[in-house]
């Protein structure tokens, strides 16, 4: 597998029974890595992406004031 992760968080805008969906989503490397889609993810109506995004804005904030010592991210430089 080299330097790839072992997984991956994939975000797209998809369409599900004629519906307008956000889906997150893990994504994992097989045994002959090939990307696929895990069991873990969540999928919301389109409507419900303003209040996603200020969430996940808010944990971020969170994690980062916990520090990196309890494994929340650095900001990007």
């Amino acid at each position: 597998m080299g330097a790839q992760l072992l997984e991956v968080v994939r975000v797209a805008l998809d369409q599900y029974n004629g519906r307008h969906t956000i889906n997150g989503r893990v994504w994992y490397h097989d045994d002959d890595d090939v990307l696929k889609p895990g069991k873990t993810g969540i999928t919301l109506a389109l409507k419900h992406l303003p209040a996603l995004a200020d969430a996940m804005g808010k944990a971020l904030a969170t994690a980062r004031d916990l520090g990196p010592d309890r494994g929340a991210p650095s900001p990007p430089d």
